[in-house]
């Protein structure tokens, strides 16, 4: 489950790091509290600084991370506004580095388009 802290007394305040970069986002799902919780570290960040996100799952699928389909669609409204959107397929690295350690079979899967949620594939979104 993600983990998030709020500033307490022995932190620099006000300086925020410049690039956020969240990774595996839907690989969990999360709480209520937890979806609540990015949300306002997205509305946070809006237009003040940059938040690069990674994740398996395509936007559509945000539902199933979230529990709901509307907090999705205020944090994706967030995140899309100024943004570019870098949608990356094929094998993850990890599954390269196996294949060329020839742990894995060389050969390609037969049908590469696969859905974006899985676990070999990947995307992200990128805002700033």
């Amino acid at each position: 489950m993600p983990t998030f802290r709020k500033k307490g007394p022995g932190s620099p305040r006000g300086r925020e790091c410049g690039v956020l970069v969240v990774d595996e986002l839907g690989y969990l799902p999360m709480s209520r509290e937890e979806a609540n919780l990015f949300f306002r570290l997205v509305a946070r960040r809006y237009e003040r600084a940059s938040l690069i996100i990674a994740s398996n799952k395509s936007f559509i699928d945000w539902g199933e991370v979230f529990g709901d389909q509307e907090l999705p669609t205020a944090i994706l409204d967030r995140l899309l506004h100024h943004s570019s959107t870098i949608n990356i397929e094929g094998d993850s690295f990890r599954l390269k580095e196996k294949r060329r350690a020839g742990l894995l079979s060389q050969q390609a899967p037969e049908n590469t388009a696969a859905p974006a949620h899985d676990s070999a594939k990947s995307s992200g979104a990128a805002t700033a």
